[in-house]
């Protein structure tokens, strides 16, 4: 028993007595597990690619090819890693992944793709959940750091700001279309 719920075998969360769940904002949904990104993941983690980035505020026409192979390429790069929300069915509900990388000041580590399922999106508590165990690790990895870009909406600055992340006034991004 961690605090959080009973351990299981697939990752440190299940959630399977509501009186369980940790006391955060938001409340995880019954029979929840958190478990580091397999290969057996990959194609639930497309099919939430693909739902979550077809809706606001990205509103991305991804297929199922071309998020497997986005995220065949992230777990491909030195120093993957990344976290799958499963719930009691065995369904993927959402998924974290990054890579760590070397820089000056130490280890950082950079969130590629955080997804949740639409249906999960703003209550159940999932993408916190993954952040939650992202930070844990990277903790005991000695990572000091992590980042990630995102769309311009409040409602994503402000699920981010409330779990520590603030905007970097030393970077700006930038693009240059090429086609």
């Amino acid at each position: 028993m961690n605090g959080f719920g009973n351990e299981n075998p697939r990752g440190r969360y299940a959630f399977t007595d509501p009186d369980q769940r940790p006391a955060e904002p938001e409340k995880l949904h019954v029979d929840i597990s958190i478990a580091p990104f397999s290969g057996d993941d990959l194609d639930g983690c497309a099919e939430v690619l693909v739902e979550a980035a077809a809706k606001e505020p990205r509103r991305e026409n991804w297929t199922r090819e071309t998020a497997t192979r986005r995220l065949q390429e992230i777990r491909a790069f030195p120093g993957s890693l990344g976290f799958v929300a499963v719930d009691g069915y065995g369904l993927v509900v959402g998924f974290l992944l990054g890579t760590r990388e070397t820089t000056a000041r130490g280890e950082v580590f950079c969130i590629q793709w955080i997804c949740v399922r639409p249906d999960a999106q703003q209550r159940d508590g999932v993408g916190g959940a993954l952040l939650e165990e992202l930070g844990r690790t990277l903790r005991t990895l000695g990572v000091r750091s992590s980042y990630l870009i995102t769309i311009r909406d409040r409602g994503l600055e402000t699920f981010y700001e409330r779990r520590g992340y603030r905007r970097n006034p030393r970077h700006v991004w930038m693009e240059h279309r090429l086609l």
